[in-house]
């Protein structure tokens, strides 16, 4: 099994088990080694907490980044453009 392949097997397992596998559970299931599996596993925890990660912080960035800085505007009742920032 190639590790796309892998990865697509994991992710059904996970998804459709009614609950949790163990890691022998999942090895048995896929027929592969379980460092392999391992592997794959620690690999898709990774890409899916970079995911959550990066999920979380979007709003901050997008508010952040259109905001003029404190330095720019005299305050925030006078400025024309809606404040993102809770200065309150």
């Amino acid at each position: 099994m190639n590790p796309a392949e892998l990865k697509g097997a994991l992710e059904a397992i996970i998804y459709a088990a009614d609950e949790p596998a163990t890691l022998d559970q999942i090895v048995n299931a896929v027929g592969e080694e379980k460092h392999i599996v391992r592997a794959a596993l620690d690999e898709m925890i990774a890409t899916y907490a970079a995911r959550i990660a990066a999920s979380k912080f979007a709003p901050l960035r997008a508010a952040t980044s259109s905001t003029p800085s404190r330095s720019t505007t005299t305050s925030c009742a006078d400025s024309s453009r809606a404040c993102a920032l809770r200065c309150d």
